[in-house]
């Protein structure tokens, strides 16, 4: 939500913590929730124009889309993947 308000260093924050909270407690983790955070966090740093960090992190959210088990939960972020904005990464 942040990224859609142009609030991209907040949404940067946001993705970082989120990632961190996935890397400490992933036991208590879906299989998604890697996927999103690294989808969360390419769209903040494409927002704030690190577009080569953007790029690392948008593909390898869709390397961990690919592995989710769930056909829901895949479809749910492979959907997430392809809406904009992207601030021209693609």
């Amino acid at each position: 939500m942040a990224v859609k308000l142009g609030e991209g260093e907040i949404a940067l924050r946001h993705a970082r913590r989120y990632l961190d909270l996935v890397d400490a407690h992933p036991d208590e983790m879906e299989d998604w929730d890697a996927a999103f955070g690294h989808e969360a966090l390419a769209r903040a740093l494409a927002a704030t124009g690190d577009r080569a960090a953007a790029q690392i992190h948008r593909d390898r959210a869709v390397e961990l889309t690919a592995a989710v088990a769930g056909d829901g939960d895949r479809g749910v972020l492979e959907s997430e993947l392809e809406r904009e904005p992207w601030f021209g990464l693609r």
